[in-house]
């Protein structure tokens, strides 16, 4: 996995990529593979822009923060990040896919049913 991180009208410094490779490093606990991560670093009016890319099996995880501080920013993106990876991990225990399954469980009794009823005439 190689880290891109670009900056516009900011110097990325050894520093603040280091910052970005440890918070990137929180995103391995969800043990799923994580491609191609892109962060542009911008500075605009005094506030920096910090727009983030990963790359998943399934999805693409997106996130962006801004904040006048720049590690505070690459904090809050790495976090928003964490949490649409939280969100892609649990879908599958998510309620409504619970209630699916059993609404297609319910919907072979019935027809299993249906083919008992029809049976007996």
């Amino acid at each position: 996995m190689t880290l891109q991180v670009t900056g516009k009208n900011i110097e990325i410094t050894t520093a603040i990529h280091q910052c970005v490779e440890e918070k990137l490093a929180k995103l391995d606990k969800w043990k799923t593979e994580l491609t191609n991560p892109k962060f542009i670093l911008s500075k605009e009016h005094g506030i920096y822009t910090v727009e983030s890319s990963v790359d998943t099996p399934n999805s693409v995880l997106n996130a962006e923060a801004k904040n006048s501080d720049v590690m505070v920013a690459i904090n809050e993106a790495v976090k928003k990040m964490e949490v649409e990876l939280n969100k892609l991990h649990h879908k599958p225990d998510a309620r409504r896919t619970i209630d699916s399954e059993k609404y297609i469980q319910r919907q072979h009794e019935i027809d299993a049913e249906y083919e008992r009823e029809k049976g007996d005439y």
